[in-house]
């Protein structure tokens, strides 16, 4: 075990007897304690929260890039007639196919 002496200001004090009352904490060395390991997993956390923030990204980049190839494709075909597209057979055999939602418990 190592002791350390910290210095804190008014405000600080106010802190943590408001997390001693929150938390419970009979002491003020017990209530560092679970500040710090607090801390330690907030950081773990923003770790975890940046990993996804930054897959989200690529994933919205890459619906953003589909959209508009899929876009451009549309334009350069140059369909004379808009037809319905729930009465398209092949339209509907292909998601029938590609429907990996069909025979899981959410769908």
């Amino acid at each position: 075990m190592i002791v350390v002496t910290a210095k804190l200001n008014t405000k600080d004090i106010e802190n943590l007897e408001k997390f001693m009352k929150e938390n419970k904490c009979k002491n003020k060395s017990s209530a560092i304690r679970e500040c710090i390991n607090i801390a330690s997993s907030k950081i773990e956390l923003n770790s975890l929260i940046y990993d996804i923030m930054f897959k989200l990204n690529t994933v919205v980049h890459n619906e953003n890039t589909l959209k508009k190839l899929l876009e451009q494709f549309f334009a350069n075909t140059g369909f004379v007639e808009n037809y319905d597209i729930k009465k398209d057979r092949c339209l509907k055999d292909f998601y029938e196919k590609n429907n990996t939602y069909k025979n899981n418990f959410l769908g």
